[in-house]
């Protein structure tokens, strides 16, 4: 990462809401952010593209964070 490019975020939150919330501040502050509203989505995501920071809801339909 240069200094000029935003860290990637992944998102993982079964609830639509708090997902939505959280990419639009972070899409709006300029970082690439990525979302999953489960474990196996959120690991899909991360080989793809293996993001900088991950924020996890504890508690997942297939697994707890």
């Amino acid at each position: 990462m240069t200094s000029e490019e935003k860290p990637t975020i992944l998102i993982v939150d079964d609830e639509a809401p708090n997902l939505g919330l959280l990419f639009q501040n972070f899409r709006d502050a300029g970082y690439r952010t990525l979302v999953a509203r489960d474990a196996e989505g959120a690991m899909r995501a991360a080989r793809r593209k293996p993001p900088d920071i991950a924020l996890l809801d504890i508690r997942l339909p297939d697994k707890d964070g």
